[in-house]
């Protein structure tokens, strides 16, 4: 096999990897629209519905399935839902999140779904993007500054320029 065959054979492998928090690559791909509420059980487009998944508290696997597709580990999803670990492992034997816990979390799946709008679908670029820091934002990475509902919108309205060709 010539050295140009070798590269051809290589090139989708590799094309499909995406650097992970956790560490061993995840892959990368098209997603529909919705497929991030779906990821979570729930159609983040009807308000009302997304509003009583939050109350009633998002459950485990859920939330693991969220988790995935941001590359998130243990340590990182308990941060991102404003809790320790420990605290995390005691929901799993619960089987669901607090509403407190649930809404940071949905902040998360909301801006998940924007990014992956702006990259055409692409879940796994979304989620790098979302884990990458940004100058934008004084170096901290958008899941770091959507902490804070203040940060999410911060977030959001950033998305939404580079959504428009304005790159800040």
């Amino acid at each position: 096999m010539s050295h140009d065959t070798a590269a051809k054979v290589q090139k989708p492998a590799t094309k499909k990897k995406v650097a992970r928090a956790g560490g061993a690559g995840a892959r990368s791909g098209r997603a529909p629209v919705g497929a991030i509420g779906a990821a979570l059980g729930v159609d983040l487009r009807n308000r009302a519905t997304f509003i009583e998944a939050i109350e009633a508290g998002f459950e485990l696997p859920a939330v693991r399935r969220l988790a995935d597709l941001l590359d998130l580990g243990d340590e990182a999803l308990a941060e991102a839902a404003g809790m320790s670990v420990r605290t995390l492992e005691r929901r799993r034997r619960e089987g669901r999140l607090h509403a407190d816990e649930s809404d940071r979390l949905s902040r998360l799946a909301m801006l998940l779904e924007q990014a992956t709008r702006l990259f055409e679908g692409d879940v796994g670029r979304a989620a790098h993007w979302l884990r990458s820091a940004k100058r934008a934002l004084g170096g901290a990475t958008p899941l770091d500054y959507a902490a804070t509902e203040p940060g999410a919108q911060e977030v959001r309205e950033l998305l939404a320029r580079l959504e428009h060709g304005v790159f800040s």
